[in-house]
């Protein structure tokens, strides 16, 4: 982690007015900390058997040799986070990153936390004990049918130069976040407040239900502090570090989202540390983004830009409404009363079993949040300079849904990026387009950086981009 004394004056002023910085292990310290831990995992597959009737042990008529053998041996890696606030388990030969655990507990000298990814019944509790000679934590992980040990020790963490990892005062709660002042700054740069995407993405753009990971949010950061433009980008609530912010089997709500964005969002405005503020969001945080610069506007905050990625204007109620066509007649009826039910605030019998998932109790209050959003509305309200971008090789948002914000906002700058795919990553073909969602050797274009720091720092958009032309 980088002293606070080596950041640039403007950094350390806004780290003590508006942040907290995250607590760090120290190669000095004895003890279970919070912290980058890494070690080794090995866990073997144990089938039962069952006795026979004169006591012998017999094996189970459904085991196999593979089943018997089953057996995992792994480096693993910790980011235990303060308490109450979990810890994150990275596994790469399984490429799995992120993965939020459960039940974690810890003090000086013991922890424990469960690992629920091998499946039904399956959860992995890992117990260890803080060995003070061999500087690690070494214990046990077992479950139902799996047994074995683990050793991990904390290791300092390397970030990117002039990255510092922060927390940023969001209501009653603070969300970790990654700002990046460039280590070229002698001056108040322009700053760019990434906004992640739609579900679990967190501020690198990963997410822990896809396996492997993609980095394309730290990728664009790192490429436009090159350029000298810093950024902040931050875990959502219920995304990365901020997993436990999210109530358990219960979607955080559009509104939810909106609401810490606009926070942070104003506390930069309102720092006056910057010569530009702007706003950058992916796919669902460009929504987020355009709403929160919606409620700041009555406070009378305003950032500088507004710049959208691989965007849809296509409302959430449509949406909905187009993938229940394939439904009965009936079903149909039932799914639009129960929305005009959410929508309105107004009661609705317990839905049909083929419904009954889609609009589960825990979802109601996303889902009103959800369908209520109209992205075109929003940006067509926004009073900022407004840069919608997209994709030439976007496989997820088509032309159509795109060009809705473009009627939304005519007088809005649109420009297209050559062989960018949804995930902001240069591909050519087809199999490098979604092998991009999950690798993270794929680059951000140069040409989004080149374009997204001119619109930061109010120049001209240069060559690289393409004028978006409608169909």
């Amino acid at each position: 982690m980088i002293a606070v004394k080596s950041l640039p004056a403007l950094a350390l002023v806004l780290l003590l007015s508006l942040v907290t910085l995250c607590p760090m292990v120290a190669q000095t310290e004895s003890g279970i900390k919070p912290g980058l831990w890494t070690g080794s995992l090995a866990i073997r597959k144990e089938i039962e058997s069952r006795a026979d009737p004169g006591g012998d042990r017999i094996k189970a008529p459904t085991e196999s040799s593979a089943e018997k053998d089953a057996s995992l041996q792994t480096s693993i890696s910790l980011r235990l986070l303060d308490q109450n606030q979990g810890a994150l388990l990275d596994i790469p030969e399984q490429s799995m990153f992120g993965y939020p655990l459960d039940q974690v507990f810890w003090t000086d000298s013991r922890l424990s936390f469960s690992f629920g990814a091998l499946g039904p019944e399956e959860d992995l509790v890992f117990e260890g004990i803080y060995s003070v000679s061999l500087k690690a934590v070494i214990g046990t992980a077992r479950s139902k049918s799996w047994k074995g040990s683990f050793r991990i020790s904390p290791v300092q963490e390397e970030l990117y130069p002039g990255e510092t990892r922060l927390q940023v005062v969001a209501g009653e709660d603070e969300l970790p976040g990654t700002l990046l002042i460039p280590e070229s700054s002698s001056t108040y740069p322009a700053i760019v407040i990434l906004l992640s995407g739609s579900g679990t993405s967190d501020r690198n753009g990963n997410n822990f239900s896809v396996p492997g990971r993609s980095d394309s949010l730290a990728l664009l950061a790192r490429a436009l502090a090159s350029r000298s433009v810093a950024s902040f980008r931050f875990d959502k609530r219920g995304s990365g570090e901020a997993y436990a912010m999210a109530e358990s089997g219960l979607s955080v709500s559009l509104d939810r989202h909106i609401e810490d964005a606009a926070r942070i969002i104003g506390e930069f405005i309102r720092s006056g540390l910057y010569s530009r503020t702007i706003v950058v969001g992916m796919n669902e945080g460009a929504w987020i983004g355009a709403a929160a610069l919606n409620r700041l506007k009555s406070q009378g905050l305003f950032a500088d830009g507004l710049a959208a990625i691989a965007v849809s204007g296509e409302r959430p109620l449509d949406l909905l409404q187009s993938s229940l066509e394939g439904l009965s007649p009936a079903l149909q009826q039932e799914a639009s009363a129960i929305t005009e039910a959410i929508l309105s605030d107004r009661p609705f019998s317990q839905p049909s079993e083929q419904l009954a998932d889609f609009f589960a109790p825990q979802r109601i209050h996303w889902l009103k949040s959800w369908l209520a959003f109209d992205p075109a509305r929003e940006f067509a309200q926004v009073e900022v300079a407004l840069l919608l971008i997209y994709g030439a090789k976007d496989l997820q948002v088509s032309r159509p849904a795109f060009e809705r914000l473009l009627d939304a906002r005519p007088q809005a700058a649109a420009r297209s990026i050559p062989s960018m795919n949804y995930a902001l990553k240069l591909v050519k073909s087809e199999t490098e387009n979604y092998d991009s969602f999950t690798n993270p050797a794929y680059p951000v274009p140069e040409a989004l950086v080149d374009l997204l720091a001119a619109f930061a720092r109010a120049r001209p958009a240069p060559e690289g981009s393409l004028i978006y032309v409608k169909d």
